[in-house]
């Protein structure tokens, strides 16, 4: 709720472009020739392999349209990727300016992953989408999600498992490549999320310009209990953090607030350098 407050505070219509974004996306996706127009317009190097990769594309943009929020400084930044000053506000006057469902998703790819143009001509999607859905599951801790992800990621292997015989079959040269096995990255995010940074929360499409999502907390205390060896504390954060009694908290609170007070310093140095008369 938070990313789209952010985002419908430039304007009011991001949030519903979004939302739309993610309606067309769903039903392009059911149909070949509506899986190639979308790659096109999301400058993928080549079609949409399924109906079932609309949900790597959603996580992928998804992941783009939550870290400018997180990483919204004022100035050029380059955490994850380089991104401009502002960068949501820079996503939600491309979407506003382009007008349409799928091109608010576009919006955010290129502000996020292509700033300077380093994802080249296009984006592979086992390299880039496949691999960016990923990493947003795991950071954000949708262990439930990664279970699906790894049923479509198992699907498609036994696809080209029955092409390559098929192909074999005919006397065809084997010209597939593997989809790649991802490395266990982002373990100090997943052990976080899955200990007293709990991090999956419900979505509505209503309140956010989210997809509807419901966390399977059942599906996902297994999975820490099976990676992890844990088990989550959701109101960790609140009950260690938050209250009434703020004099408990720790060295590491007041160096947080320490931080932020430093970054809105900066903010306002910005701003008043910005709007000082040439």
């Amino acid at each position: 709720r938070i990313v789209t407050e952010v985002y419908g505070n430039v304007s009011s219509v991001c949030p519903e472009l979004v939302r739309r974004g993610w309606t067309d996306l769903y039903r392009a996706a059911s149909t070949e020739e509506g899986r190639a127009r979308v790659a096109s317009e999301l400058s993928l190097c080549g079609p949409l392999p399924d109906a079932e990769a609309a949900e790597d594309v959603h996580d992928w943009v998804s992941d783009a349209l939550e870290t400018m929020v997180q990483y919204g400084y004022p100035y050029e930044t380059a955490v994850y990727e380089p991104v401009p000053a502002s960068p949501a506000e820079v996503t939600c006057r491309k979407m506003v300016a382009d007008g349409t469902g799928i091109g608010a998703l576009r919006a955010a790819v290129e502000v996020f992953y292509n700033h300077t143009g380093q994802a080249g001509a296009c984006f592979d999607f086992e390299e880039d989408v496949v691999r960016g859905s990923f990493v947003h599951l795991r950071r954000r801790g949708r262990s439930d999600l990664l279970l699906q992800r790894d049923g479509r990621m198992q699907r498609r292997r036994n696809k080209i498992t029955s092409t390559r015989i098929e192909e074999s079959t005919l006397g065809r040269r084997d010209t597939t490549v593997d989809l790649r096995d991802e490395e266990m990255t982002d373990d100090a995010y997943s052990y976080q999320t899955c200990t007293e940074a709990y991090q999956p929360m419900p979505t509505d499409g209503i309140t956010d310009f989210e997809v509807p999502y419901i966390p399977n907390t059942t599906e996902i205390y297994a999975w820490c209990k099976d990676v992890w060896n844990v088990e989550p504390h959701p109101d960790w954060e609140e009950m260690t953090f938050m209250g009434g009694d703020i004099s408990s908290g720790s060295n590491i609170f007041s160096q947080m607030v320490s931080w932020i007070l430093g970054e809105q310093q900066v903010f306002r140095a910005y701003r008043e350098d910005r709007m000082a008369p040439l």
